[in-house]
């Protein structure tokens, strides 16, 4: 809400290593449950509610027909956990001086402000973990209010860890475990 008034023009973009096309429908579907367990230090429960359902519906289009998100993980089969953890980093500096300045300073920020990792179990035996970032970059100033619609044409949260997803995906097919 308050960007939208400062000027602010921002993208989210997945790890250079997810930006493939999207998964090809060459690989069947099993039958039988993928177990997803999910942990997340974002406290927002609408975050942790769409990424359940955006691994839910993912796995289940590509992985397997029914994906169960369990507290217990099965003594045998294939089960996937996801850690997600938020790093937006400290205030620097520029950001201090963009705030003393009213917003007249330019301030453009580009961290990785959160890292998945994928576990990925077969029979409770941990066989790869697979890591991915989603990087936020921004140019905050009051300058650029004219054209913060820009950022409606950008990359969102959503489509980045929607790719990521995906890349997992692919990334545990080439592996030979999916």
């Amino acid at each position: 809400m308050g960007t939208a008034l400062l000027g602010c023009i921002g993208t989210y973009n997945e790890s250079p290593l997810s930006r493939t096309n999207p998964l090809e429908q060459q690989h069947q579907r099993t039958n039988t449950p993928l177990h997803v367990y999910y942990y997340s230090d974002v406290l927002r429960d609408s975050l942790l509610s769409s990424d359940l359902r955006a691994l839910k519906h993912v796995f289940g289009e590509h992985v397997a027909e029914q994906t169960v998100v369990a507290t217990v993980p099965p003594q045998r089969g294939l089960y996937v956990r996801v850690y997600k953890t938020s790093s937006p980093g400290p205030p620097t500096i520029f950001y201090r001086l963009w705030l003393l300045t009213v917003f007249v300073i330019p301030y453009y920020r580009d961290v990785a402000e959160y890292s998945f990792e994928y576990d990925l179990y077969i029979d409770t035996v941990l066989r790869k973990t697979y890591h991915y970032e989603i990087r936020s970059r921004h140019l905050f100033w009051i300058g650029a209010l004219p054209f913060s619609w820009i950022t409606l044409l950008m990359n969102s949260y959503e489509n980045a860890r929607e790719a990521i997803i995906h890349q997992f995906i692919r990334d545990a097919r080439s592996d030979g475990f999916l």
